[in-house]
């Protein structure tokens, strides 16, 4: 049991390593401040425990990729997700934070 816990410890350390240093904080945008179309990668997701749970229910997750159809700077906005589109508001957007390519 000890060897699986040093195990799972060493994988989770890997991923969070990978994606710090992948992802800088000057390249990290909030979704809602996208100004043109495109794709890009989901890096973090901020907010309480409920949004976050919110969040996580439509399939928003750091590392998924996605594509950008509809921005409107500021409101709501149209994605591209896992094969389906999702209309996001202003309070889901500005905690979703994306790297570009």
């Amino acid at each position: 049991m000890k060897d699986m816990s040093i195990t799972f410890q060493h994988v989770t350390r890997k991923i969070r390593d990978y994606f710090r240093s992948q992802y800088s904080p000057q390249t990290l945008v909030p979704l809602s401040r996208l100004c043109r179309s495109g794709r890009f990668t989901i890096c973090k997701v901020a907010g309480d425990r409920k949004l976050c749970a919110r969040i996580g229910a439509l399939g928003i997750y750091p590392g998924a990729q996605a594509e950008l159809i509809c921005p409107h700077n500021g409101s709501q906005c149209i994605l591209q997700l896992h094969g389906s589109r999702l209309c996001l508001d202003r309070t889901i957007s500005e905690n979703i934070l994306v790297s570009e390519y």
